[in-house]
């Protein structure tokens, strides 16, 4: 169980490192544009600036180098933060007169760093931005990413964490449309349970799922119950039944990327019973002895359900700016009393984030 255990843990950390490569990623490829754009101004690496970010009028941006050319040109902020178009415009007319943009050490920043308990899904990365030209900078950016997207351009700030005394980089998240509720439908497969479906509702932290599987063996799960006094007295219950499905409904912890919950139901098995019983006395006189009982047996249809858990694991990788995920995951059965139906399962399916 611990081998299993390890495996489900591991499976999560992969998943975990796929996404914070991918929005480093992200981000390296936004520097590369902006530069190009700098060199050149063409049109084509503004464009390209936007479709790596949620949208020109909905991504906010707050670094030090909106904060200076918004005012030089008469623009007015909210709180100090700007949308990308804003930023977008106020660079082109300094790219224009001729300006070098510089991106380095870029560094994925855990939630750990930060002021926040929960990032929500986001991918924070830092880097160093320099211009040269018509204007001089010289500052660090923070890089929010989600779903493979720039949500905010924010401004490298360091704070002492008033319980700990520790640094912290601030992180703020009020400014950024959360999707917070999600649907998805899984396919699962196992040894023993070859057609299986989960359906979960999910919002912040949490999801809620309701898991069937089918069973198409046509095992026997046998149950013999003999109340023994001799071999002419006896009851007997001996119950043969046939697995058919399982239902289970799986509460989990949900981090957006990543989720770990257990499935609490049931094996649904039905068969028959056959009860049988035989009682027999001996009477015995001067004369003579005598003996008298009865013997009986029935078969009637039964039904049965054996506890069940179903702990598992599910990764969720961003396929499109649509919010549209792939969902994997890996998990096991536990059907107490029936050690043979336990067993490894993987799923794969698609999720649908909504805003």
């Amino acid at each position: 169980m611990i081998k299993r255990f390890m495996l489900l843990v591991l499976f999560g950390c992969f998943v975990l490192g796929i996404h914070a490569q991918k929005s480093e990623y992200v981000v390296r490829s936004f520097a590369t544009n902006m530069q190009s754009w700098g060199q050149t101004s063409k049109l084509e690496y503004q464009r390209n600036l936007q479709k790596l970010c949620n949208g020109a009028k909905s991504v906010r941006v707050a670094d030090e180098i909106v904060e200076s050319l918004a005012a030089k040109n008469g623009y007015t902020g909210s709180g100090g933060s700007y949308f990308l178009e804003t930023y977008l415009n106020c660079l082109i007319k300094e790219i224009k007169k001729g300006i070098t943009i510089q991106y380095s050490n870029f560094r994925t920043v855990s939630s750990s760093e930060t002021t926040v308990y929960d990032t929500r899904g986001l991918e924070l990365i830092a880097c160093n931005v320099v211009i040269t030209g018509a204007v001089n900078y010289n500052v660090k950016d923070l890089f929010y990413v989600r779903n493979g997207k720039i949500s905010k351009i924010d401004k490298y700030e360091e704070t002492i964490d008033k319980h700990t005394g520790k640094r912290k980089i601030k992180v703020d998240l009020s400014d950024i449309d959360f999707a917070d509720e999600a649907y998805s439908l899984t396919y699962n497969y196992s040894e023993n349970f070859p057609v299986g479906l989960s359906f979960d509702y999910a919002w912040p932290w949490f999801r809620l799922g309701v898991d069937f599987g089918m069973d198409f063996k046509k095992d026997r799960y046998v149950l013999d119950d003999v109340d023994f006094t001799d071999i002419m007295n006896y009851d007997r219950k001996r119950k043969i039944l046939d697995p058919k499905f399982y239902l289970t409904l799986t509460p989990s912890l949900y981090f957006r990327y990543v989720s770990l919950g257990c499935g609490v139901g049931a094996l649904y098995m039905s068969g028959t019973e056959e009860k049988s019983s035989s009682s027999y006395s001996t009477s015995t006189s001067e004369s003579a002895s005598s003996s008298s009982g009865y013997s009986s047996s029935s078969t009637q249809e039964c039904e049965k359900l054996n506890f069940m858990l179903r702990p598992v694991i599910k990764g969720f990788i961003p396929v499109s700016e649509d919010y549209l995920d792939i969902v994997v995951s890996v998990g096991y059965d536990y059907v107490f009393g029936y050690k043979e139906k336990n067993g490894l399962n993987f799923g794969i399916g698609i999720q649908f984030v909504l805003d």
